[in-house]
């Protein structure tokens, strides 16, 4: 068994076994391989205080040196402490962006993926065109911790692409054709 988490597009949300679900064999594996991160965030989650050590953002000139809770989503200024501040934009103001052009869910990609894996980070600021950031549960992207590293991961725009495809295909095989996706764990009792 290969268990996910997967998001159907407000349809469910849960763990799935990826072996379990109506896909071709190249699909199954772009759901693995965007899922194999989760390794990486566990460690990085129980490293650091759960995520929520404060780490000094770099890279970002209007950020340089300010610091973040990379898994509440949450940037406060230096030397005041003051919490930076994100506005709701984009279609129904889904997106929290600054005054800058710096948006929360990019910078808390951005800035975990620089302590994870620095190559990766490197390619991502040299071509910020070939990356995306993905929301795992879309339903809560308009509020700070929606942004945080449960909730987001830095992808190859392809990547993206495909698994997004992916996981709206699904949704329409539950939701029109009465396919059944069987979770493993329901969403609400991810935490538990």
């Amino acid at each position: 068994m290969r268990a996910a988490k997967i998001d159907l597009h407000g349809l469910d949300y849960g763990v799935v076994d990826i072996d379990k679900l109506p896909l071709t064999s190249a699909e199954k594996e772009i759901v693995a391989k965007v899922q194999r991160q989760d390794r990486v965030l566990s460690k990085y989650l129980h490293e650091h205080n759960g995520g929520h050590d404060l780490i000094q953002i770099k890279g970002v000139p209007s950020l340089e040196g300010d610091t973040m809770d990379l898994r509440a989503g949450r940037v406060f200024e230096l030397p005041t402490g003051n919490e930076h501040r994100f506005y709701h934009v984009g279609h129904d103001g889904q997106y929290l962006e600054d005054f800058d052009g710096v948006y929360l869910h990019r910078l808390s990609a951005l800035q975990y993926t620089r302590l994870t894996d620095k190559k990766k980070y490197e390619d991502a600021m040299k071509c910020p065109n070939k990356y995306e950031v993905h929301h795992r549960n879309p339903a809560i992207r308009q509020f700070p911790h929606g942004n945080g590293i449960t909730n987001v991961v830095l992808l190859e725009k392809g990547l993206h692409h495909q698994y997004t495809a992916i996981t709206k295909k699904l949704r329409d095989l539950a939701e029109f054709d009465g396919v059944e996706i069987p979770l493993i764990k329901e969403w609400f009792y991810l935490a538990i």
